[in-house]
């Protein structure tokens, strides 16, 4: 298996991580500013939050006027030195306006990239080294209907 191919296999990782984080799910299924309160659906699967509400590339999802959360992500390779790559794994965390406000005393988009944060910063079973955050980005767009922020984290790999 070629090295791009086993970073590629992290992939899944990372979508399972998000999903199995009963906060980022509740932050993304539910609309209401108590989503921490609320109860998932006795068959609620939480693999059907990945490519509903977890998208394992960079992608803005049809979002017209509906109102929603999403995290979408993106992957980059690069070399450093023979031994080694670097992987780069980007977040965007994109949320209606009308859904910022909540009860975690935090907006929703940041309230999500604290759990990310939480999640991924310093793990170790993504890569041979701990995955460590870089710069998060806030971002605005659909004639401000819509907010977000990125965050980066880097990861490195052998040849």
């Amino acid at each position: 298996m070629s090295r791009f191919a086993e970073l590629a296999t992290n992939i899944p990782i990372v979508t399972e991580k998000l999903a199995c984080n009963d906060n980022i799910a509740k932050a993304l299924y539910f609309n209401e500013p108590d989503f921490l309160s609320q109860a998932f659906p006795i068959d609620f699967n939480r693999k059907s939050l990945v490519y509903n509400k977890i998208y394992p590339y960079q992608f803005i999802p049809d979002i017209e006027d509906k109102q929603s959360s999403f995290i979408t992500m993106d992957f980059e390779f690069e070399p450093c030195g023979s031994e080694y790559r670097y992987g780069h794994i980007y977040f965007y965390i994109i949320v209606h306006k009308n859904l910022l406000r909540n009860d975690t005393g935090m907006l929703r988009h940041h309230y999500i990239l604290n759990q990310l944060d939480e999640t991924f910063n310093k793990i170790r079973n993504i890569s041979i080294g701990k995955l460590q955050s870089g710069r998060a980005k806030p971002f605005v767009f659909h004639n401000g209907k819509w907010l977000g922020v990125s965050m980066a984290y880097k990861a490195v790999d052998f040849q």
